[in-house]
């Protein structure tokens, strides 16, 4: 067949020069057909392909057409694609059935540009409310996994249910168009901003609680509470190995934050101890998060714009609980660093949702004044104050809460 232009060919060293010719054959045949299609985004389609060049199934991820008319965008895609292959090179094998590279193209058909990324297709189901995938076992293969990014720096900023597969409670983690590069903090400054809670060291676990497992619970316990809760407490037992790691690796590296390192050991002894109170105090400072998560993830905003200010409402409810509670504890023992640490936290992070929940709230009032009423009347502004600060429905969104 007569091939199209190619700008750009780079394919891993399984696959030999010999075989190009008939291995870009396979590529384009693939993408021609639709049927082959396995999901699409905003960037692009992604396409199963089956070679006889290649010894595992394939997955195609082709860019939309890199844009003449929008300012940017180009440059955008382009430099999208680049870092994903990047991140790819870098994970590596990260386990045996992980997402691997295998080459990428640039090709022009006529005046449109193309980006193709050539990885290895990831076998499994991935977990939803729907169904047990996420149990002890596989959260024990998601921490093991997630860890191991830390460690190569990649932060995946994409944990959703429909990036992870699990296939017999073994975990895998694709689809790192998202992914950043970042490196732990390696100082001997032991300063006030390079400290807990101003700085915390990235973390894909704790990515994924906000955005994946917190999600999970507050489904599960409406269809089996008990089997959620139990789900919660094994979670945290599991992930006091997590900050032992963590511990071990930041001192290895020689990464002088003492009073962060100090924070992760104490952390891994509460875990390592764990009672009904830690499980309280971790659920109140999960549901902080989970909420101020869904104040950018959650459909509804797109509806109800007064939904993300209610979110973050009420997750400075949660952490004003989480101060409250922690306080209490620690008054009944003084010399519980776990309960300190947890109120710097909230105190932390009530200070910066009162600040975003201010601002957002003189954006809205200015919208208000500006596209409907000229000058906003006091009754309106009443009620906006009202929907906004109370603990109660809106509209027919559900304020989301996890609670045992």
């Amino acid at each position: 067949m007569s091939l199209p232009e190619f700008l750009k060919i780079e394919f891993e060293s399984s696959v030999s020069k010999e075989h190009y010719q008939a291995f870009l054959e396979e590529i384009l045949e693939t993408i021609k057909d639709q049927k082959n299609i396995i999901g699409s985004g905003a960037d692009g389609t992604v396409y199963k392909m089956n070679s006889n060049i290649y010894s595992k199934k394939l997955v195609i991820k082709v860019s939309h057409t890199e844009g003449k008319n929008i300012r940017g965008e180009m440059q955008r895609i382009g430099s999208e694609f680049l870092n994903e292959i990047n991140v790819l090179k870098k994970v590596g094998n990260l386990n045996d059935s992980s997402q691997q590279y295998v080459g990428n193209l640039k090709l022009k058909d006529g005046e449109k540009v193309k980006n193709l990324l050539i990885t290895t297709f990831i076998t499994g189901e991935s977990p939803s409310p729907q169904n047990d995938l996420l149990n002890e076992n596989s959260l024990k293969s998601i921490l093991k996994l997630l860890f191991e990014l830390d460690k190569l720096g990649i932060l995946h900023r994409d944990l959703k249910y429909e990036n992870f597969k699990i296939d017999i409670d073994i975990a895998r983690i694709f689809d790192y168009g998202e992914s950043i590069f970042f490196n732990y903090l390696n100082t001997t400054d032991n300063d006030n901003n390079n400290n807990f809670p101003n700085f915390v060291f990235p973390s894909n676990i704790r990515n994924f609680e906000d955005t994946c497992l917190m999600p999970y619970i507050y489904e599960k316990l409406k269809q089996d509470s008990g089997k959620a809760k139990v789900l919660y407490k094994n979670y945290l037992s599991l992930k006091k190995e997590f900050h032992n790691k963590r511990i071990q690796y930041l001192e290895n590296q020689q990464i002088k934050i003492q009073e962060m390192i100090n924070f992760e050991k104490v952390q891994f002894e509460a875990l390592n101890n764990i009672n009904e109170d830690i499980v309280k105090t971790e659920l109140l400072k999960n549901n902080i998060s989970f909420n101020y998560e869904l104040a950018y993830k959650n459909e509804i905003l797109l509806l109800n714009p007064l939904a993300n200010i209610t979110l973050k409402v009420n997750a400075l409810i949660y952490a004003k609980k989480l101060e409250n509670f922690s306080s209490n504890k620690l008054k009944e023992d003084n010399n519980n660093k776990y309960y300190d640490y947890k109120i710097k936290e909230a105190k932390y992070k009530i200070q910066k949702l009162s600040s975003w929940i201010k601002y957002l709230t003189n954006q809205l009032f200015k919208c208000v004044e500006v596209e409907y009423y000229g000058k906003i009347d006091s009754e309106i502004k009443n009620l906006l104050s009202q929907l906004i600060t109370e603990e109660k429905n809106l509209g027919n969104f559900e304020i989301p809460e996890i609670k045992f």
